[in-house]
């Protein structure tokens, strides 16, 4: 798996355009739109996406919002015995963890939907991450809450009680790797969210800790290989992506997507660094007229929208997901009543445009 051989911190409020690498060849896509629950209410939104390719997401069907999961054509998960529910993320092996209202953590696995349980109190969603061995990190979430019921707790499918974090109090995790680490972020004062790298040995790093520029951060996806995060930034009103090592503490802020698009949102990362997200014009109003991007090590930032022929005339566009192959997952929509779609992105040879 490809690593970046050093990162370079870069001054945080002096970034300027970077345009992609000289004689790099750009990537194409073939774009297949993962289609819909209902044919009456044509509204998907994608979340995951597997290195078999398969997504999972949140689908309309009859009126409320269904889990569903693509591999070629999309299927309702259910929502076992609630009424709406969302699949928030899904592994090589097609376990795919979500939950239904109540909240109620649920797997879904060889065609079937089983509950985990639910949280103590009563929270608005849940969070919720699985990893390659079976294990699911989870914790309930809401406004700003902070109390004990806010505590992670890890789940391991082949058996055995659930595993509270009791060091991660009023904390959300937002994922696990294959070696059991796992993601999240906490709130600290005044309602500020900063990130925090649970690893086996329980040393904590506190995501963007080495500039006072920063006044918060989150970390969004955790590389399931290695430990480097994808997540945000916030210097002023403004969130910015950015690529983190834990190893030595060293943010890399990616570069604008274009002079107009400055700022931005990061939302995944695959084993070779490539993060994907949404790019604005500022992020205290990123809703309308934002691209999504792809930013590749060896290319720069690239806008979906230039080499993909996703269907234009939506008000957003925001990457969700990426695998080791890839393969993108982009979300257009119209908020906040929609439609909304969701299309797979698939690359291709370049040579043949």
């Amino acid at each position: 798996m490809n690593r970046f051989a050093r990162y370079i911190l870069v001054g945080l409020l002096s970034a300027s355009y970077v345009a992609p690498a000289t004689g790099a060849s750009l990537p194409h896509y073939m774009v297949v739109d993962l289609g819909f629950l209902d044919g009456h209410n044509k509204d998907t939104l994608g979340a995951a996406i597997n290195n078999q390719g398969e997504v999972v997401g949140t689908s309309v069907l009859r009126g409320s919002q269904h889990p569903f999961y693509w591999n070629g054509h999309i299927h309702d998960i259910g929502v076992l015995n609630g009424t709406s529910g969302v699949a928030v993320d899904v592994n090589d092996a097609g376990t795919v963890v979500g939950w239904v209202d109540s909240p109620q953590l649920f797997v879904f696995e060889n065609g079937q939907a089983v509950g985990l349980g639910a949280p103590q109190n009563s929270y608005d969603f849940l969070s919720a991450g699985i990893n390659n061995v079976g294990e699911v990190v989870a914790s309930p979430a809401g406004d700003n809450q902070c109390d004990a019921s806010n505590t992670p707790f890890v789940i391991r499918l082949s058996g055995g009680p659930s595993t509270p974090l009791d060091l991660l109090r009023c904390a959300v995790a937002v994922g696990i790797d294959a070696r059991g680490e796992i993601l999240g972020h906490v709130f600290l004062g005044a309602g500020y969210i900063w990130g925090l790298v649970d690893a086996r040995d329980r040393d904590f790093d506190r995501f963007g800790k080495a500039s006072s520029k920063i006044s918060s951060s989150t970390p969004i996806a955790i590389n399931k290989i290695t430990d480097h995060i994808a997540g945000d930034v916030q210097i002023g009103f403004n969130h910015y992506p950015v690529l983190y090592n834990p190893a030595d503490d060293k943010l890399l802020r990616l570069p604008p997507l274009s002079p107009r698009l400055t700022t931005g949102l990061a939302r995944a990362v695959n084993s070779h660094d490539q993060i994907v997200g949404t790019a604005c014009h500022s992020t205290a109003q990123c809703d309308g007229g934002n691209h999504p991007f792809l930013y590749d090590p060896g290319i720069g930032m690239i806008d979906l929208l230039s080499v993909a022929n996703i269907p234009r005339g939506f008000a957003e566009y925001v990457a969700v997901a990426i695998n080791d192959r890839g393969q993108i997952v982009v979300d257009a929509s119209n908020p906040p009543f929609g439609p909304n779609r969701t299309f797979l992105l698939t690359p291709v040879d370049s040579s043949a445009h």
